[in-house]
């Protein structure tokens, strides 16, 4: 028997030199939702899995590049949230 995971979630706060920095991903509806936190002053580069960047709805960030089935995005200190 095959399952579909429909409903996920996964996340994790390490503390960097710049501060705290978190993610958090969830699957929604077959949606896959990544909130992370960027510590001030700092910036990120932020892999979501999509071959489109089209399909990638944010809050902020800058499409940098298509990588190995990821959009890859840049964002700023603060909170953002991506869904594809």
């Amino acid at each position: 028997m095959v399952r579909t995971v429909r409903r996920a979630q996964v996340g994790c706060s390490p503390t960097s030199v710049y501060g705290p920095v978190s993610t958090r991903w969830r699957l929604r509806s077959g949606r896959f939702i990544l909130t992370c936190e960027v510590p001030p002053n700092t910036t990120a580069e932020v892999w979501i899995p999509a071959s489109d960047p089209g399909a990638v709805t944010h809050t902020h960030g800058t499409f940098l590049r298509r990588e190995d089935g990821c959009a890859v995005y840049r964002v700023g200190s603060g909170t953002h949230e991506f869904t594809a």
